[in-house]
């Protein structure tokens, strides 16, 4: 009788181990380091709660997540586009793109982008059809010579579909 409420007793700290060990994890909290050239989102339950400044964040683990993304000045080159021009011929280009993300939030929102490579693949996608259809506009000898024009084309055809 005496070895079974030993082993009652044995049995009844390690399961009392377990739940606690468990319920620590529960509670676990992780450092996230946001810097000054950052921005972070922080998600609860899948819902938006609030931007988070630059400085170190001590966060729950469960049931919260995060998107970081640069607010500095970003480039993307779109690489290796065919192209006709207005008198049919067959043009690559390639070109770059500079931007910065001003609205982390309405980003997310708007773009469905999760992080900055997601970011890059969708401005990749959506700047081919402004620069092709710019291109389709002059001939062989008026981008050669304009390209200063051609640019600021590209440039107000580009703005208003990355501010929506």
């Amino acid at each position: 009788m005496a070895q079974e409420v030993v082993l009652l007793i044995l049995f009844s700290i390690v399961a009392a181990s377990i739940g606690v060990i468990r319920l620590g994890n529960y509670f676990k909290r992780q450092s996230l380091t946001v810097f000054e050239y950052q921005w972070a989102l922080l998600y609860r339950n899948g819902q938006f709660q609030k931007i988070l400044p630059p400085g170190v964040h001590k966060l729950y683990v469960r049931n919260t997540c995060w998107q970081i993304f640069d607010r500095r000045v970003n480039q993307l080159t779109i690489i290796g586009q065919e192209v006709l021009s207005k008198d049919g011929m067959g043009l690559k280009l390639s070109t770059y793109i500079e931007y910065v993300i001003e609205d982390p939030q309405l980003l997310c929102r708007n773009a469905n982008v999760a992080n900055m490579t997601g970011l890059q693949s969708f401005l990749y996608a959506v700047a081919q059809q402004p620069l092709r259809a710019v291109i389709t506009q002059h001939n062989l000898e008026e981008l050669i010579a304009e390209r200063e024009t051609i640019a600021t084309q590209l440039k107000e055809a580009l703005v208003p579909r990355f501010a929506e």
